[in-house]
C-alpha cells in the first residue's frame, strides 16, 4: 500500500501484532515475510511466485539460498506458508500463504517498507524492534500521552521476539542513535513504603519506548 505524504509516497503494509511479536519468528523470517505479502499485494493472490535472488536476496542483503530456504522451512513449519517452497539458482519458488494468519484485522501496525534501505546499518534485530514497539503504540489515540509510547519490559521483549536481552539493549542504542526511537529510561524508584521487615520498598519502571515516525516518513 502507499500513502500520500506532502509530494512523497509512503509504501506501507499491514502487518497483525499478533506475528510481529511471534518467538518462533526470527528477525530474518520476519523480514521475509515482510517482502511475501508485499508480493501478495503486487500479484493480487496469496498463491504466486518469487525469485529468490532479485526478490528476496538482493533486498535483504543474503547472500545464499540456504538462508533463504532455512526462513521458509520455519514459515511453513510455523503456518504462515501452507506447502514447502522449493527454491534454487536456476527456478522461481512457488508461495501460498496463509491468509488467516497474515491478514490485518483490527490489532495491525503499519509497517514502512522504505526502512528496509537502512538494513545495512539496522540489521534484521533493528528492523523487527523498531516496529515491535510500534505495534504497542496506539497512534489513534490523541491526546492520551500513555498510548503513545511501549513501556513493556525487557523480559516481555525478549519473550515476544525471541531476542536475548544482550540483543536488545544493543538494537536499543542503535535505534536510538539513528533517531528512530526515543528512550525515556526509568530506574528504581520509591515513594517510600516499608515492608514487613521495616526495609524500604523498590519499584522498577520500564522504559518507555517512542518510535520517531517523523523521520521514517
Amino acid at each position: 500500500m502507499t500513502n500520500d505524504k506532502g509530494k512523497k509516497k509512503v509504501q506501507y503494509i499491514q502487518i497483525p501484532n499478533a506475528l510481529i511479536r511471534d518467538p518462533n519468528l526470527t528477525s530474518l523470517d520476519f523480514l521475509i515475510l515482510i517482502k511475501l505479502k508485499q508480493l501478495q499485494f503486487i500479484n493480487g493472490s496469496y498463491e504466486f511466485c518469487f525469485n529468490s535472488k532479485e526478490h528476496i536476496k538482493l533486498p535483504l542483503n543474503i547472500n545464499d539460498n540456504r538462508t533463504v530456504k532455512k526462513s521458509l522451512d520455519n514459515l511453513y513449519k510455523h503456518k504462515y506458508i501452507l506447502q514447502p517452497v522449493k527454491i534454487d539458482s536456476h527456478s522461481f519458488g512457488k508461495v501460498m500463504l496463509n491468509s488467516l494468519l497474515i491478514n490485518a484485522k483490527n490489532n495491525y501496525t503499519h509497517v514502512y517498507t522504505s526502512v528496509m534501505k537502512k538494513l545495512p546499518l539496522l540489521g534484521y534485530n533493528g528492523f523487527r524492534l523498531l516496529f515491535y514497539y510500534e505495534s504497542y503504540i496506539n497512534r489513534k489515540a490523541i491526546g492520551k500521552a500513555s498510548n503513545q509510547f511501549c513501556y513493556t519490559s525487557i523480559d516481555t521483549i525478549s519473550k515476544e521476539t525471541g531476542l536475548t536481552n544482550k540483543t536488545i539493549i544493543k538494537y536499543n542504542e542503535l535505534l536510538k542513535k539513528e533517531r528512530f526511537l526515543d528512550i525515556d529510561k526509568h530506574e528504581l524508584g520509591t515513594d517510600y513504603r516499608y515492608d514487613e521487615n521495616d526495609k524500604v520498598i523498590f519499584n522498577r519502571y520500564n522504559n518507555h519506548y517512542f518510535v520517531r515516525l517523523e523521520n521514517i516518513l
